[in-house]
């Protein structure tokens, strides 16, 4: 484990988009509606970072209009040129994501047919030129871990981000008109992705497409051709499922910055997903997800960002969520069942609070508190 106290540096690429131009027509009858809490939500983390004693960090924005595909290929490229194997790079991502046909033939591994991708910037409709898809996500991933070797970490604040992208519902052209008199409100949940999937692209629209032929993954795993590098993700939603904003940011990185602000980040990946899945747990129908390749598996033990673990491991995590439910990390399979096992909460003025475990499943429990237990926890979350 490494020392909480050593700074660490960091090279963060902040991608994100709110201005997506509704009036230019995708395949003639879909368009990307305009968000509204994707640039918060970056700006947000690189503040809590940029504000962490514990880290150095290098930001690079990209923002709307330029967070173009071309340019966001070339930070990728700027970074295998400056990160060191010393060094963290963090790629944070908010915006729509996408899915579209695959080519069978090729993408043999893609059991559904199709791909995953994120919405860059665009001015024009062909949807290849501004798709970046997961296979290419793994393109650049693996050339930036071949060429630095640093601890890789992407978050991906979008729909179908498990397999790395972002979704606001398909909207068609001439959407049902806001009724007279008719109120938005601000706060209503918003999915950030379009319900359609979108034609299979020209070969030539990857951004491999000089490296690698079709003829290339014919017959063969995509593994075995297009290598995955090593790193870590944090996604705001499994590959079928929307990522929701409101309120000004994404679900997501809201809960993310209200653990980081609680923990200091000193929480090893595990832990962070956890909580992030309680915290979003009753209240949206996304689950976020962590991910790391085979041959990487550990780096999900590891701490945030390499920033270290202050408690250990055998702790739980009692995490409260704005539904006013607090829920633990632990289930059936770690022996908690339902209506006998107790939860102590130690409090810092020295009281101690129980909760009996309630809708018990296979990896987490709520935890149910007397009225007047509850008010003490002041909706925080805790190491149990």
């Amino acid at each position: 484990m490494s020392n909480p106290t050593e700074k660490t540096t960091i090279h963060a690429l902040f991608i994100g988009i709110d201005d997506y131009n509704k009036n230019i027509k995708l395949e003639e009858r879909y368009y990307y509606p305009p968000l509204s809490g994707c640039v918060a939500d970056v700006t947000a983390v690189k503040e809590r970072l940029k504000n962490d004693p514990s880290l150095n960090l290098n930001e690079t924005m990209l923002l709307n209009e330029d967070a173009t595909k071309a340019n966001i290929v070339a930070e990728f490229e700027a970074l295998m040129r400056t990160a060191t194997k010393d060094d963290v790079v963090l790629i944070y991502y908010s915006g729509h994501g996408t899915v579209e046909i695959a080519n069978k033939e090729v993408w043999t591994s893609e059991y559904d047919g199709r791909l995953e991708g994120i919405v860059c910037y665009y001015d024009q409709p062909d949807t290849g030129k501004f798709f970046l898809s997961d296979k290419e996500l793994r393109y650049l991933l693996n050339r930036l871990w071949s060429a630095t070797r640093a601890h890789i970490v992407t978050i991906f604040d979008s729909c179908h981000s498990g397999d790395n992208t972002r979704s606001v519902v398909a909207q068609l052209l001439a959407p049902p008109p806001i009724l007279s008199g008719q109120v938005v409100s601000k706060d209503a949940p918003v999915e950030r992705r379009i319900d359609h999937v979108f034609k299979q692209r020209n070969w030539s629209d990857f951004i491999f497409a000089k490296a690698f032929s079709p003829q290339d993954f014919v017959g063969k795993h995509t593994d075995t051709v297009l290598l995955e590098g090593q790193y870590i993700q944090l996604s705001a939603a499994e590959s079928n499922e929307a990522a929701i904003e409101q309120g000004g940011h994404g679900v997501f990185t809201a809960a993310l910055l209200d653990i980081l602000e609680q923990s200091g980040g000193f929480l090893s990946y595990n832990d962070l997903n956890a909580r992030l899945r309680n915290k979003l747990y009753y209240q949206y129908a996304q689950r976020p997800k962590i991910y790391a390749p085979d041959d990487a598996v550990d780096l999900k033990k590891t701490g945030f960002l390499k920033k270290g673990i202050k408690e250990a491991e055998s702790y739980a995590s009692l995490t409260y969520n704005s539904a006013g439910v607090y829920r633990i990390n632990r289930g059936i399979s770690t022996g908690v069942q339902e209506g006998m096992t107790q939860v102590a909460v130690h409090l810092t003025d020295g009281q101690t609070v129980v909760g009996t475990a309630q809708l018990v499943v296979i990896d987490v429990a709520e935890v149910v508190f007397k009225n007047s237990d509850k008010a003490l926890l002041s909706n925080k979350d805790y190491r149990v």
